[in-house]
Protein backbone atom coordinates (compact mmCIF):
# COMPACT_ATOMS: atom_id res chain seq x y z
CA UNK A 1 0.00 0.00 0.00
CA UNK A 2 2.59 2.58 0.92
CA UNK A 3 4.85 1.81 -2.34
CA UNK A 4 1.26 2.09 -3.99
CA UNK A 5 0.85 5.15 -2.69
CA UNK A 6 4.04 7.05 -3.36
CA UNK A 7 4.06 5.95 -7.16
CA UNK A 8 0.73 7.06 -7.57
CA UNK A 9 2.12 10.50 -5.97
CA UNK A 10 4.30 10.84 -7.89
CA UNK A 11 3.29 9.41 -11.11
CA UNK A 12 0.63 12.10 -10.35
CA UNK A 13 2.65 15.34 -9.11
CA UNK A 14 0.68 15.29 -5.81
CA UNK A 15 1.48 16.13 -2.83
CA UNK A 16 2.26 13.57 -0.10
CA UNK A 17 2.98 12.97 3.13
CA UNK A 18 4.57 10.11 4.76
CA UNK A 19 6.57 9.77 8.73
CA UNK A 20 8.18 6.73 9.57
CA UNK A 21 8.65 5.75 13.10
CA UNK A 22 10.69 3.20 14.75
CA UNK A 23 9.76 2.17 17.94
CA UNK A 24 12.84 1.54 20.40
CA UNK A 25 12.37 -2.47 21.49
CA UNK A 26 8.54 -2.78 21.23
CA UNK A 27 8.09 -6.05 22.05
CA UNK A 28 10.68 -6.00 25.06
CA UNK A 29 9.46 -2.27 26.35
CA UNK A 30 5.70 -3.19 26.49
CA UNK A 31 4.57 -4.95 29.88
CA UNK A 32 2.82 -8.08 28.94
CA UNK A 33 0.27 -7.53 32.29
CA UNK A 34 -0.88 -4.71 30.53
CA UNK A 35 -1.67 -6.47 27.22
CA UNK A 36 -3.29 -8.99 29.03
CA UNK A 37 -5.32 -6.53 31.22
CA UNK A 38 -6.58 -4.63 27.84
CA UNK A 39 -7.72 -7.76 26.41
CA UNK A 40 -9.52 -8.44 29.58
CA UNK A 41 -10.83 -4.74 30.22
CA UNK A 42 -12.33 -4.51 26.51
CA UNK A 43 -14.38 -8.17 27.11
CA UNK A 44 -12.33 -10.08 24.23
CA UNK A 45 -12.73 -13.80 24.22
CA UNK A 46 -10.50 -15.90 26.25
CA UNK A 47 -9.48 -17.38 23.18
CA UNK A 48 -7.72 -14.73 21.58
CA UNK A 49 -6.45 -14.04 24.93
CA UNK A 50 -4.69 -16.92 25.23
CA UNK A 51 -4.01 -16.95 21.82
CA UNK A 52 -2.08 -13.81 22.32
CA UNK A 53 -0.06 -14.27 25.81
CA UNK A 54 1.98 -17.93 23.98
CA UNK A 55 2.26 -15.82 20.73
CA UNK A 56 6.19 -16.27 20.72
CA UNK A 57 5.62 -20.28 22.33
CA UNK A 58 3.07 -21.73 20.28
CA UNK A 59 2.93 -19.25 16.90
CA UNK A 60 3.36 -21.52 13.41
CA UNK A 61 3.04 -19.55 10.05
CA UNK A 62 2.65 -20.56 6.53
CA UNK A 63 3.84 -18.16 3.51
CA UNK A 64 0.66 -18.34 0.68
CA UNK A 65 1.63 -17.59 -2.88
CA UNK A 66 0.43 -18.13 -6.46
CA UNK A 67 2.00 -21.81 -6.86
CA UNK A 68 0.42 -22.89 -3.01
CA UNK A 69 1.24 -22.36 0.43
CA UNK A 70 4.61 -23.15 1.88
CA UNK A 71 5.37 -25.68 4.96
CA UNK A 72 4.08 -24.87 8.54
CA UNK A 73 6.59 -23.89 10.85
CA UNK A 74 7.00 -22.37 13.69
CA UNK A 75 8.20 -18.70 14.75
CA UNK A 76 10.95 -19.11 17.05
CA UNK A 77 10.96 -16.45 19.85
CA UNK A 78 13.65 -12.85 18.65
CA UNK A 79 14.07 -14.74 15.25
CA UNK A 80 10.96 -13.11 13.15
CA UNK A 81 8.74 -9.93 14.21
CA UNK A 82 5.31 -10.29 12.75
CA UNK A 83 2.40 -7.61 12.81
CA UNK A 84 -0.56 -7.00 11.11
CA UNK A 85 -1.49 -3.62 8.88
CA UNK A 86 -4.07 -1.61 9.38
CA UNK A 87 -5.51 1.85 8.21
CA UNK A 88 -8.52 4.31 9.55
CA UNK A 89 -10.45 4.68 6.49
CA UNK A 90 -10.08 3.43 2.93
CA UNK A 91 -8.32 6.03 1.55
CA UNK A 92 -4.30 6.42 1.29
CA UNK A 93 -4.40 10.23 2.48
CA UNK A 94 -5.24 9.53 6.42
CA UNK A 95 -3.51 6.06 7.29
CA UNK A 96 -1.46 4.40 9.64
CA UNK A 97 0.52 1.53 8.64
CA UNK A 98 2.04 -1.16 11.15
CA UNK A 99 4.43 -3.75 10.78
CA UNK A 100 5.97 -4.88 14.39
CA UNK A 101 7.54 -2.26 15.36
CA UNK A 102 7.68 -0.23 12.27
CA UNK A 103 5.08 2.60 11.40
CA UNK A 104 4.22 4.49 8.47
CA UNK A 105 1.66 7.85 8.64
CA UNK A 106 0.68 8.75 5.01
CA UNK A 107 -1.46 11.51 4.65
CA UNK A 108 -1.82 14.11 1.81
CA UNK A 109 -0.87 17.40 4.32
CA UNK A 110 1.33 18.24 6.97
CA UNK A 111 -0.87 19.60 9.20
CA UNK A 112 -3.21 16.25 9.23
CA UNK A 113 0.53 14.20 9.95
CA UNK A 114 1.43 15.93 12.96
CA UNK A 115 -2.29 15.02 14.43
CA UNK A 116 -1.78 11.38 13.74
CA UNK A 117 1.82 11.72 15.19
CA UNK A 118 0.23 13.49 18.31
CA UNK A 119 -1.73 10.45 18.80
CA UNK A 120 1.03 8.06 18.59
CA UNK A 121 2.74 10.08 21.14
CA UNK A 122 0.02 9.86 23.49
CA UNK A 123 -0.17 5.99 22.78
CA UNK A 124 3.27 5.93 24.28
CA UNK A 125 3.12 8.10 26.74
CA UNK A 126 -0.14 5.74 28.00
CA UNK A 127 1.71 2.33 27.99
CA UNK A 128 4.17 3.68 30.22
CA UNK A 129 7.17 1.82 28.00
CA UNK A 130 6.95 2.33 24.43
CA UNK A 131 9.76 5.00 23.17
CA UNK A 132 10.26 6.27 19.83
CA UNK A 133 13.18 6.42 17.72
CA UNK A 134 12.83 9.08 14.96
CA UNK A 135 16.53 9.65 13.90
CA UNK A 136 16.90 6.07 12.97
CA UNK A 137 13.80 6.21 10.95
CA UNK A 138 14.31 9.30 9.13
CA UNK A 139 18.03 8.55 8.24
CA UNK A 140 16.67 4.60 7.49
CA UNK A 141 14.19 5.41 5.10
CA UNK A 142 15.66 8.77 3.58
CA UNK A 143 19.00 6.76 2.43
CA UNK A 144 16.82 3.33 1.39
CA UNK A 145 14.43 6.04 -0.52
CA UNK A 146 17.42 7.95 -2.12
CA UNK A 147 19.33 4.73 -3.32
CA UNK A 148 22.35 5.46 -0.82
CA UNK A 149 24.30 2.87 0.20
CA UNK A 150 24.15 1.04 3.61
CA UNK A 151 28.35 2.36 4.20
CA UNK A 152 27.43 6.01 2.55
CA UNK A 153 27.51 8.59 5.43
CA UNK A 154 24.00 9.68 6.01
CA UNK A 155 25.18 13.24 7.33
CA UNK A 156 25.38 13.83 3.16
CA UNK A 157 21.96 13.97 3.89
CA UNK A 158 22.26 17.41 5.86
CA UNK A 159 25.60 18.83 5.42
CA UNK A 160 25.56 22.00 2.92
CA UNK A 161 26.76 22.35 -0.56
CA UNK A 162 30.22 23.02 -0.35
CA UNK A 163 30.75 20.33 1.69
CA UNK A 164 29.32 17.92 -1.66
CA UNK A 165 25.55 17.64 0.72
CA UNK A 166 22.00 18.57 -0.16
CA UNK A 167 21.11 21.85 1.99
CA UNK A 168 20.89 24.27 -0.92
CA UNK A 169 21.21 27.90 0.24
CA UNK A 170 23.79 29.70 -1.49
CA UNK A 171 23.01 30.48 -5.08
CA UNK A 172 26.46 30.81 -6.54
CA UNK A 173 29.37 29.38 -4.81
CA UNK A 174 33.04 28.25 -5.96
CA UNK A 175 31.94 24.54 -5.91
CA UNK A 176 28.44 23.89 -6.15
CA UNK A 177 25.79 20.95 -6.42
CA UNK A 178 23.20 20.85 -9.10
CA UNK A 179 20.83 23.40 -8.56
CA UNK A 180 17.55 21.25 -9.65
CA UNK A 181 18.67 19.41 -6.50
CA UNK A 182 15.60 20.36 -5.04
CA UNK A 183 12.66 17.92 -2.91
CA UNK A 184 10.27 18.29 -6.42
CA UNK A 185 13.70 17.36 -8.60
CA UNK A 186 14.47 14.73 -5.95
CA UNK A 187 9.72 13.13 -6.93
CA UNK A 188 9.73 13.98 -10.07
CA UNK A 189 12.40 15.29 -12.17
CA UNK A 190 14.77 12.83 -11.52
CA UNK A 191 14.71 9.14 -12.39
CA UNK A 192 15.63 6.71 -9.13
CA UNK A 193 18.65 5.39 -11.42
CA UNK A 194 20.34 8.93 -11.79
CA UNK A 195 19.39 10.04 -8.19
CA UNK A 196 21.01 6.70 -6.81
CA UNK A 197 24.21 7.51 -9.04
CA UNK A 198 24.83 11.11 -8.06
CA UNK A 199 24.44 10.44 -4.65
CA UNK A 200 26.45 7.24 -3.98
CA UNK A 201 29.05 8.99 -6.39
CA UNK A 202 29.67 11.56 -3.99
CA UNK A 203 29.78 9.46 -1.11
CA UNK A 204 32.18 7.01 -3.29
CA UNK A 205 29.95 4.39 -2.51
CA UNK A 206 29.07 2.88 -6.19
CA UNK A 207 29.78 -0.59 -6.57
CA UNK A 208 32.61 -0.18 -8.48
CA UNK A 209 34.83 -2.95 -8.12
CA UNK A 210 37.24 -1.57 -5.44
CA UNK A 211 33.90 -1.17 -3.53
CA UNK A 212 32.85 -4.47 -4.40
CA UNK A 213 35.96 -5.93 -3.56
CA UNK A 214 36.04 -4.20 0.06
CA UNK A 215 32.67 -4.79 0.49
CA UNK A 216 33.30 -8.72 0.34
CA UNK A 217 31.41 -9.26 -3.10
CA UNK A 218 34.16 -9.62 -5.43
CA UNK A 219 37.18 -10.29 -5.48
CA UNK A 220 39.19 -8.28 -8.41
CA UNK A 221 40.25 -4.71 -7.83
CA UNK A 222 41.55 -3.83 -11.49
CA UNK A 223 39.68 -1.92 -13.73
CA UNK A 224 37.35 -4.12 -16.23
CA UNK A 225 37.60 -1.68 -18.88
CA UNK A 226 41.73 -0.91 -19.35
CA UNK A 227 42.77 -3.89 -16.69
CA UNK A 228 45.73 -1.89 -15.38
CA UNK A 229 44.37 0.62 -13.04
CA UNK A 230 42.02 0.32 -9.86
CA UNK A 231 38.64 0.08 -11.03
CA UNK A 232 37.39 2.92 -8.60
CA UNK A 233 34.65 5.45 -9.98
CA UNK A 234 37.08 8.64 -10.02
CA UNK A 235 38.96 6.13 -12.45
CA UNK A 236 36.04 5.26 -14.62
CA UNK A 237 34.48 8.33 -15.30
CA UNK A 238 37.86 10.72 -15.35
CA UNK A 239 40.89 8.50 -15.56
CA UNK A 240 40.90 4.93 -18.06
CA UNK A 241 42.67 5.93 -21.39
CA UNK A 242 41.05 2.72 -22.98
CA UNK A 243 37.58 5.12 -22.57
CA UNK A 244 39.31 8.04 -23.21
CA UNK A 245 41.21 6.65 -26.79
CA UNK A 246 37.64 5.64 -27.55
CA UNK A 247 36.18 8.83 -27.24
CA UNK A 248 33.30 8.10 -24.41
CA UNK A 249 34.80 11.38 -22.34
CA UNK A 250 35.03 13.78 -25.66
CA UNK A 251 31.56 12.79 -26.28
CA UNK A 252 30.31 13.41 -22.78
CA UNK A 253 32.67 16.70 -23.12
CA UNK A 254 30.82 17.36 -27.13
CA UNK A 255 27.29 17.48 -25.20
CA UNK A 256 28.04 19.88 -22.83
CA UNK A 257 29.77 22.44 -25.36
CA UNK A 258 26.29 21.56 -27.54
CA UNK A 259 24.53 23.41 -25.01
CA UNK A 260 26.38 26.88 -25.03
CA UNK A 261 24.59 29.20 -27.72
CA UNK A 262 26.21 32.44 -28.91
CA UNK A 263 24.84 34.32 -30.91
CA UNK A 264 26.06 34.11 -34.38
CA UNK A 265 27.16 36.24 -37.35
CA UNK A 266 24.78 38.20 -39.47
CA UNK A 267 21.38 37.18 -36.09
CA UNK A 268 20.54 39.47 -33.42
CA UNK A 269 20.60 39.08 -29.92
CA UNK A 270 17.29 38.30 -28.03
CA UNK A 271 16.66 41.14 -25.52
CA UNK A 272 16.08 39.43 -22.80
CA UNK A 273 19.29 36.86 -22.95
CA UNK A 274 22.38 39.35 -23.57
CA UNK A 275 22.68 42.48 -21.85
CA UNK A 276 23.98 46.08 -22.50
CA UNK A 277 27.36 45.46 -21.16
CA UNK A 278 27.69 41.96 -22.61
CA UNK A 279 31.09 41.50 -24.60
CA UNK A 280 28.72 39.86 -27.76
CA UNK A 281 26.80 43.29 -27.83
CA UNK A 282 29.02 46.01 -29.67
CA UNK A 283 29.31 43.78 -32.34
CA UNK A 284 27.08 41.62 -35.10
CA UNK A 285 29.82 39.88 -36.94
CA UNK A 286 30.83 37.38 -34.34
CA UNK A 287 31.74 34.04 -36.00
CA UNK A 288 32.02 30.76 -33.72
CA UNK A 289 34.00 28.08 -34.02
CA UNK A 290 33.60 25.07 -31.97
CA UNK A 291 36.24 21.96 -31.95
CA UNK A 292 34.49 18.60 -30.91
CA UNK A 293 35.46 14.13 -31.11
CA UNK A 294 33.84 14.77 -34.33
CA UNK A 295 35.07 17.65 -36.46
CA UNK A 296 38.06 20.16 -35.53
CA UNK A 297 38.22 23.84 -37.24
CA UNK A 298 41.13 25.73 -38.48
CA UNK A 299 41.52 29.21 -36.85
CA UNK A 300 42.05 31.77 -39.91
CA UNK A 301 45.55 32.67 -41.46
CA UNK A 302 44.29 36.52 -41.15
CA UNK A 303 43.86 35.90 -37.38
CA UNK A 304 46.42 34.10 -36.31
CA UNK A 305 48.39 31.00 -37.42
CA UNK A 306 48.48 28.59 -35.12
CA UNK A 307 47.78 24.48 -34.78
CA UNK A 308 45.72 25.51 -31.21
CA UNK A 309 42.19 24.90 -31.16
CA UNK A 310 40.18 25.95 -28.01
CA UNK A 311 36.99 24.01 -27.48
CA UNK A 312 35.48 27.55 -28.79
CA UNK A 313 36.63 30.26 -30.30
CA UNK A 314 34.47 33.14 -31.15
CA UNK A 315 36.28 36.27 -32.98
CA UNK A 316 34.92 39.57 -34.67
CA UNK A 317 37.07 41.55 -37.00
CA UNK A 318 35.10 44.46 -36.46
CA UNK A 319 35.96 44.40 -33.02
CA UNK A 320 39.54 43.25 -33.28
CA UNK A 321 38.71 40.66 -30.10
CA UNK A 322 38.34 36.84 -29.73
CA UNK A 323 36.90 35.20 -26.83
CA UNK A 324 38.27 31.37 -26.25
CA UNK A 325 37.03 29.08 -23.97
CA UNK A 326 37.99 25.51 -22.97
CA UNK A 327 35.59 23.45 -21.19
CA UNK A 328 37.14 20.50 -19.02
CA UNK A 329 35.46 17.80 -17.02
CA UNK A 330 37.74 16.54 -14.63
CA UNK A 331 37.30 15.25 -10.96
CA UNK A 332 35.55 18.18 -9.02
CA UNK A 333 38.88 17.82 -6.61
CA UNK A 334 41.17 18.27 -9.35
CA UNK A 335 39.32 21.74 -10.69
CA UNK A 336 42.16 23.88 -9.87
CA UNK A 337 44.63 21.95 -10.87
CA UNK A 338 43.27 21.69 -13.85
CA UNK A 339 42.16 25.48 -14.30
CA UNK A 340 45.92 26.36 -14.20
CA UNK A 341 46.64 23.34 -16.80
CA UNK A 342 44.38 25.33 -19.66
CA UNK A 343 45.70 28.74 -18.81
CA UNK A 344 48.72 27.72 -19.65
CA UNK A 345 48.23 25.80 -22.64
CA UNK A 346 46.69 28.92 -24.70
CA UNK A 347 49.28 31.10 -23.29
CA UNK A 348 51.44 30.62 -26.19
CA UNK A 349 48.08 31.26 -28.40
CA UNK A 350 47.17 34.21 -26.08
CA UNK A 351 50.17 35.99 -26.68
CA UNK A 352 50.35 35.64 -30.71
CA UNK A 353 46.95 36.96 -30.83
CA UNK A 354 47.63 40.09 -28.82
CA UNK A 355 50.88 40.70 -31.22
CA UNK A 356 48.08 40.56 -33.92
CA UNK A 357 46.42 43.35 -32.15
CA UNK A 358 43.24 41.75 -31.03
CA UNK A 359 42.36 41.73 -27.70
CA UNK A 360 41.48 38.18 -26.21
CA UNK A 361 39.62 36.87 -23.35
CA UNK A 362 40.38 33.38 -22.13
CA UNK A 363 37.93 31.71 -20.12
CA UNK A 364 38.65 28.24 -18.91
CA UNK A 365 35.58 26.68 -17.58
CA UNK A 366 34.89 23.45 -15.43
CA UNK A 367 32.14 20.91 -14.97
CA UNK A 368 32.88 18.31 -13.08
CA UNK A 369 32.16 14.67 -13.77
CA UNK A 370 29.24 14.30 -11.19
CA UNK A 371 27.72 17.51 -11.77
CA UNK A 372 29.48 20.55 -9.82
CA UNK A 373 30.03 23.54 -11.82
CA UNK A 374 32.73 25.63 -11.24
CA UNK A 375 32.62 29.37 -10.60
CA UNK A 376 34.77 30.07 -13.92
CA UNK A 377 31.43 29.05 -15.64
CA UNK A 378 29.81 31.60 -13.77
CA UNK A 379 31.69 34.67 -14.52
CA UNK A 380 32.04 33.48 -18.46
CA UNK A 381 28.14 33.67 -18.71
CA UNK A 382 27.98 36.73 -16.75
CA UNK A 383 30.74 38.27 -18.59
CA UNK A 384 28.43 37.57 -22.01
CA UNK A 385 25.64 39.28 -20.49
CA UNK A 386 23.01 36.72 -19.73
CA UNK A 387 20.92 37.38 -17.14
CA UNK A 388 20.58 35.82 -14.07
CA UNK A 389 17.48 33.91 -14.92
CA UNK A 390 19.57 32.61 -17.83
CA UNK A 391 22.06 31.82 -16.18
CA UNK A 392 20.59 29.57 -13.49
CA UNK A 393 18.88 28.06 -16.41
CA UNK A 394 22.10 27.44 -17.90
CA UNK A 395 24.16 26.06 -15.14
CA UNK A 396 21.07 23.42 -14.75
CA UNK A 397 21.19 22.41 -17.68
CA UNK A 398 24.75 21.91 -18.03
CA UNK A 399 25.19 20.24 -15.21
CA UNK A 400 22.56 17.91 -15.26
CA UNK A 401 24.27 16.91 -19.18
CA UNK A 402 27.75 16.42 -17.37
CA UNK A 403 25.78 14.03 -14.35
CA UNK A 404 23.94 12.35 -17.31
CA UNK A 405 26.93 11.61 -19.61
CA UNK A 406 29.22 9.87 -16.20
CA UNK A 407 25.83 8.38 -15.44
CA UNK A 408 25.80 6.72 -19.24
CA UNK A 409 29.69 5.87 -18.91
CA UNK A 410 28.97 4.13 -15.60
CA UNK A 411 26.17 2.31 -17.16
CA UNK A 412 28.56 1.15 -20.38
CA UNK A 413 31.18 -0.32 -18.20
CA UNK A 414 30.55 -3.64 -19.32
CA UNK A 415 28.69 -3.10 -22.65
CA UNK A 416 28.72 -1.01 -25.26
CA UNK A 417 27.72 2.72 -24.29
CA UNK A 418 25.93 3.55 -27.25
CA UNK A 419 24.94 2.55 -30.89
CA UNK A 420 27.85 4.31 -32.67
CA UNK A 421 30.49 3.61 -30.03
CA UNK A 422 33.04 0.56 -30.35
CA UNK A 423 31.97 -2.15 -27.41
CA UNK A 424 34.16 -1.99 -24.91
CA UNK A 425 35.92 -5.51 -23.75
CA UNK A 426 38.10 -6.07 -21.05
CA UNK A 427 41.59 -5.86 -21.64
CA UNK A 428 43.78 -8.90 -21.14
Amino acid sequence: MLSESLKDARKSERQITVCWIDLENAFGSIQHELMLFALRWYNFPPLVSDMIASYYSKLKFSIITKEGPSKIDKLISNEKKWGYRFKFNNKYTESILAFADDLAILTRHPKHCQVLLDEVDKFCEWTDGLRTKPNAGVIKMLKLWLGLALTADSSALFRDRNSFGMNLKKTIGALQTPKTLKWRTLIHDWSPALLKFYLNAFQMTLPDQSNLVRWGKGTEKTCYICGKAVGTAKHLLVGCKVLLDSGQYSRRHDRLLEIILFVREGTRAIKSNVKPYSILKAASDWTIMMDTYEKQYKIPEDICASASRPDIFLYSRILKRVVMIELTVPWETNIPKDYAIKVNKYYELTNELTRNRFVVDLYAVEVGARGITAKSLYNLLKDLGLSRTNINSFLERTSKAALVGSFQIWLGRERNLDSGGERITRVS
